[in-house]
């Protein structure tokens, strides 16, 4: 046990300068296309986002949000004709 804390205390914390050797491989290139995509796939969710958001705020139907929120029920039956209640009787 001794030793397995005395190995770990002898490692050294990962600087910004063992990273950019992590870059700096063969693969570094790859890695880098992979993460700027990653991060414009996430900008560009955001941004849409926030303009799906705006939109819905200014929509000219927002207001039958709020109603049905509010427990309005919307039905959109045809009612039947007095002939219609006529004959079946």
């Amino acid at each position: 046990m001794t030793a397995l804390i005395e190995g770990a205390s002898s490692l050294a914390p990962v600087s910004a300068g063992g990273a950019t050797v992590v870059l700096a491989v063969p693969l570094g290139p790859v890695m880098q296309l992979g993460l700027g995509v990653a991060v414009s796939f996430i900008a560009h969710g955001i941004k849409t986002y926030a303009e799906m958001r705006s939109d819905a705020g200014k929509s000219v139907y927002r207001y039958l949000t709020a109603m049905e929120k509010a427990g309005v029920v919307f039905r959109s039956e045809i009612r039947p004709t007095r002939q219609a209640l006529q004959e079946s009787e």
